[in-house]
């Protein structure tokens, strides 16, 4: 995000941009011991993996189209959430802004409405 911080546009307006990147390819955050990361928020953007969203509980099966979409949209929506609304994160796994998303099984507990 640091390389793409100088790309951002800049609003006309008073309303603010908030750049959200979108990526296939898996994201591993080096701070933290995750074995993948579905987004990163750093200086007021976004990038949201969708690599581990098509995952499916069965292992020899994966998500359907219609869970895969739903789970990015959610994961878009938590970034809204947060960067253009400040909106504190939540202990509740139905809530679009829930903290502790671990695995698809997260996402698709989820609301994607704030």
């Amino acid at each position: 995000l640091a390389e793409a911080k100088g790309q951002v546009p800049h609003s006309r307006s008073n309303t603010p941009v908030i750049p959200i990147v979108f990526t296939d390819q898996d994201m591993y955050i080096q701070k933290y011991n995750w074995q993948y990361a579905f987004s990163l928020r750093e200086n007021g953007m976004a990038v949201v993996s969708s690599a581990r969203m098509g995952y499916s509980f069965n292992p020899f099966q994966q998500a359907d189209q219609e869970t895969q979409e739903a789970r990015l949209r959610k994961m878009v929506t938590k970034n809204i959430g947060k960067l253009y609304y400040h909106l504190p994160f939540s202990d509740h796994c139905r809530s679009a802004m829930f903290d502790r998303v671990g695995g698809p099984q997260e996402l698709d507990l989820m609301s994607d409405h704030l």
